[in-house]
């Protein structure tokens, strides 16, 4: 039986307490998009319910395809009055319930042709008389609102005329003046309090929506450091409702994507809100009228000081035309028209200040942000040779510095590190940007690590040929260390920055003292260090050095004890793996050869050619386990013996569950030409230590298959030959697993549409056609995408899906005159719900509108495309389908078509 926990019962009660007066505590649910409505509706479903003193609140999910005109909520046992009952609010108070007696609820939707069947019963929960001490409700008067607290074409007032139904005299009343994606409104700051705590955790607002299916995103911050926050999400109807945001579970993950987890030490005492996220068009106007929250008992927190902006300027530039293109900066001149602040959601605070004649760009509470050069094409760089950029640093924060061309994924970032507290200069060789077009550069963006200090920007150029002396090597990043038997392997990766001489090798030295680097001096990004004693924890720092000096130490790396090694560990070697034919992917071809470079351990190895033009991804899937796991906590190191045909090339190790790739992990290390061990940790070198982040290690999960990808995110001009022998790794005792069985096909078809084929263009579906030239591209993802015939039928089988996208890029469709996009999705019993989104790859516009299957079996779904404000309707050239959340999986689609 559910049992009511304290935080249900406050969120319940301050939900309730919020929602006393409202005319309707929601607006209508008319889910119907498809045509004139000649039956009772479908069983609505209940989403949630939480309890307080005598009585609760019940929140429903519409039912899909229906036109409803009320819903009447009823309780088991009787005597729950329904204070709601004939209203099309999706939220319904009941009364006169007994305190101390477990009840369930069924719901009912009303339209002009009858009742639909009773809902399922909702979980079991027990009204409580409780109370809230110091419950604090806030309303618009209390409200700061206007000037410089509303952002992104937000306009903020204090009216009285605001729509009918709301509970208080005055109201907050916000209208977008522009199209945003961020238009929202700082309102409410509090002193030496926090809105929240694990405690304490839920924020009732008053919202009046003025558009269907629309989201509310509240953002708390911390004064003085908005880096810190976290920001929820909830959905709206079209009218006044009470949102209830919990700090807790709303943040994070549970946002789309991920946001800053809760943190109980932070103290959150800014609230902005933003309405309609992420984009509302011109000319909407949406209201809030009251909060209510449980603050902390006073909180001491003093807002830190301003940063005191520096008296020097940095020296200036030397370069002669036509030896550079000037960004920013005084010497050289700004570009045309830069934008210095495009809004992009940062908590950066942008101003130019002048610093002894130079104009000079200030970040303060530097987490992120942005600049966009004007010409709508980028500039072309590849004439230049290096971008300089002159950072003041009134604490030691490493900026990573990106380069940014149009279309998904092309940006990738260099991380420089100051390490004077001053003015630092530095340079960074283009050929560090790979993935970019150097062609076509629009972009840059600014990450401060940590967050939240300020920094100064100066001389931001593209420039060729000799800029001043060389010097030193910038410090290399640390990696991670592995320990062995009285020995351990580090590995580092190389600075950004050479010093403009080239580096001629690295040293790594032990802490405590005692080490010996076997491979001091020489080039190689992973060292030997000997002599160490087992049971010793050590941590190692490295030094790059060339011809004109030795850099600064680095980071120190993670601890290490080394120790004799388990007597436990297995040995698999290439005479037992599967190699070739769909073991590989992604342009690999594997096979067992006994002819292979002099250096190798075994008799045997696999022979790997990663083909000319092969995917950056491509790989082979070697070896899969039986009632074992490659790794635990305890036991996480796994080592491959490898030949490298190249210097400095990441190998890749990604293991999954065998039946649910969705559940990986992924870890790199770095190569030497010729025969060495990498040592892979699931622990250390999983997760964030990979570029960029995936899944971390999370025990209890069953990874038990391997593959392995050679120079990864790398496609070779010409075919590359890799040689590996061996692997070793400590096992578990036997462990139970059962790969999953897969989903059976469906037996039956959705309903052949009845849209004359003429308002329609079709994606996929045999009614109306499939899109030519439509292709299912590999993002990385989980899915396994195939067509299958069903009863003459082609359905699109989207299994294990954690997201599939449809690209049709150069043939893009116009689907402006359209008002619908319609689909048939084959739900399995989990229910999965799915946001379908649409894509104008141009800009890198996309937004989603999820979707929720009511039953197990086909469900239709028309999705009006004013919900979609966010991409340009003609030109949507991809989609994509996301599982939320149970990641896994398998859906059919049907009939994808606009109408």
């Amino acid at each position: 039986m559910f049992q009511l926990n304290a935080q249900s019962i406050k969120a319940a009660a301050i939900s309730i307490f919020l929602s006393v007066g409202l005319a309707s505590c929601g607006g209508t649910s008319d889910s119907n998009t498809s045509g004139t409505v000649t039956t009772a509706p479908n069983a609505p479903s209940i989403a949630s319910v939480v309890a307080a003193d005598a009585q609760a609140l019940v929140v429903l999910n519409a039912p899909s395809g229906s036109t409803v005109t009320g819903y009447t909520v009823t309780s088991n046992p009787a005597g729950g009055v329904d204070s709601n009952a004939g209203s099309s609010s999706l939220s319904h108070i009941i009364t006169g319930l007994t305190n101390g007696t477990s009840y369930t609820f069924t719901a009912v939707a009303t339209n002009s042709f009858g009742n639909s069947p009773a809902s399922a019963p909702s979980n079991a929960v027990i009204p409580s008389a409780t109370a809230i001490p110091g419950l604090v409700t806030k309303t618009a008067a209390d409200f700061s609102l206007g000037g410089t607290n509303d952002f992104n074409g937000a306009s903020s007032s204090l009216v009285t005329n605001q729509p009918a139904g709301g509970s208080q005299t005055n109201a907050a009343m916000s209208t977008s003046g522009v199209s945003s994606q961020y238009f929202g409104t700082t309102f409410l700051k509090l002193t030496n309090q926090e809105f929240c705590t694990t405690a304490n955790p839920t924020i009732g607002i008053e919202v009046y929506s003025p558009v269907a299916a629309g989201n509310v995103r509240l953002k708390l911050e911390q004064e003085g450091n908005g880096a810190f926050n976290i920001e929820m999400d909830k959905p709206t109807v079209m009218g006044w409702q009470t949102l209830s945001f919990d700090c807790v579970t709303d943040s994070g993950t549970a946002t789309t994507p991920p946001t800053a987890a809760y943190a109980e030490s932070t103290v959150y005492n800014v609230a902005s809100i933003f309405f309609g996220f992420p984009g509302v068009s011109a000319g909407e106007t949406w209201y809030f009228d009251k909060v209510a929250y449980v603050p902390t008992a006073a909180v001491t927190y003093v807002p830190p000081a301003a940063a005191t902006d520096p008296t020097v300027k940095p020296a200036a530039p030397t370069v002669v035309a036509p030896n550079f293109i000037s960004i920013i900066g005084t010497t050289l001149g700004d570009m045309v028209d830069v934008g210095v602040n495009p809004p992009w959601g940062q908590a950066t605070v942008m101003t130019s200040v002048n610093i002894a004649g130079d104009t000079v760009l200030k970040y303060a509470n530097l987490n992120y942000q942005g600049m966009e050069l004007a010409p709508a094409t980028g500039i072309d760089v590849t004439g230049m040779t290096d971008l300089h950029i002159d950072i003041y640093a009134a604490t030691t924060t490493a900026l990573d510095v990106f380069l940014i061309s149009p279309g998904p994924g092309m940006e990738q970032a260099v991380t420089v590190n100051p390490t004077t507290l001053g003015w630092n200069s530095f340079d960074i060789p283009l050929s560090s940007y790979t993935i970019p077009a150097l062609t076509n550069i629009f972009q840059f963006k600014f990450v401060g690590t940590p967050a939240g200090n300020t920094v100064y920007i100066d001389n931001l150029y593209f420039w060729k040929g000799a800029s001043g002396p060389a010097t030193a090597p910038n410090a290399p990043t640390i990696g991670a260390a592995i320990a062995g038997d009285s020995q351990a392997t580090v590995n580092f990766t190389a600075p950004a920055i050479d010093g403009g001489s080239a580096i001629t090798g690295y040293t790594v030295t032990s802490t405590p003292a005692g080490g010996t680097d076997a491979n001091a001096g020489t080039t190689a990004l992973s060292h030997n260090i000997t002599g160490l004693t087992n049971g010793t924890a050590y941590t190692f720092t490295v030094t790059a050095t060339n011809a004109i000096g030795t850099s600064v130490a680095s980071a120190a790396s993670n601890a290490v004890t080394p120790a004799v090694p388990s007597a436990t560990i297995v040995t698999s070697t290439a005479a037992s793996w599967t190699l070739g034919g769909t073991a590989d992917f992604g342009g690999n071809a594997s096979s067992l050869v006994a002819i292979q470079p002099l250096g190798g351990i075994q008799a045997n190895a696999a022979q790997v050619d990663k083909t000319a033009g092969a995917q950056t991804w491509a790989g082979t899937t070697f070896l899969t386990l039986v009632n074992q796991e490659f790794c635990t906590t305890l036991k996480p190191i796994i080592t491959a013996n490898v030949y490298s045909p190249v210097a400095g090339a990441t190998v890749r190790l990604k293991l999954e569950q065998d039946g649910n790739p969705a559940l990986n992990i992924e870890m790199d290390a770095s190569t030497v030409m010729g025969w060495q061990t990498l040592n892979f940790d699931c622990l250390l070198s999983s997760g964030a230590a990979t570029t960029p982040p995936t899944a971390a290690y999370v025990e209890g999960t069953v990874y038990n298959k391997a593959s392995i990808l050679f120079n990864f995110g790398v496609s070779p001009a010409a075919t590359e030959t890799w040689y590996f022998d061996q692997v070793t790794y400590d096992p578990t005792a036997a462990v139970t697993y059962v790969p999953p069985v897969a989903a059976a096909d469906p037996m039956t078809i959705p309903a052949a549409p009845t849209v004359v084929a003429a308002n329609v263009v079709s994606v996929f579906g045999t009614t109306y056609g499939h899109k030519v030239g439509i292709t299912y591209p590999n993002w990385g993802q989980a899915t396994v995408q195939s067509i299958v015939p069903v009863l003459g039928d082609d359905l699109l089988k989207l299994a294990n899906l954690n997201y599939q996208g449809i690209d049709f890029v150069g043939s893009s469709i116009d689907v402006s005159t359209k008002t619908n996009l319609h689909l048939d999705m084959y739900a399995s019993a989990s229910l999965t719900p799915v946001n379908v989104f649409l894509i104008s790859t141009t800009g890198g516009l996309e937004q989603g509108f999820l979707v929720t299957p009511s039953v197990a079996g086909w469900n239709s779904f028309d999705i009006p495309l004013t919900n979609y404000t966010t991409p340009t309707l003609t030109v949507i050239d991809q989609l994509k389908f996301d599982a939320q959340p149970n990641v896994g999986d398998t859906v059919f689609i049907d009939n994808l078509y606009f109408w």
